[in-house]
């Protein structure tokens, strides 16, 4: 499930350039970018990860630095 990304610019010849860090890939039809998070499909740049769970822990709260929560 791919949700189209906010943070982008369309460039000619179906390329766009991902402007949500620093690098600011320029992603061609089909690609992926550095982060491997984000790829361009048909003209326009995809998120791949979200409303996928990414990291999970399994902790009781009684290990926490919480005191009296």
């Amino acid at each position: 499930m791919a949700k189209e990304a906010i943070l982008y610019e369309k460039r000619p010849n179906d390329k766009v350039l991902c402007t949500a860090c620093a690098r600011y890939c320029e992603i061609g039809k089909g690609q992926i970018g550095l982060c491997g998070i984000r790829g361009n499909e048909n003209g326009k740049l995809d998120l791949y990860v979200y409303g996928k769970v990414i990291a999970g822990h399994v902790d009781p709260i009684e290990k926490k630095p919480v005191i009296h929560y």
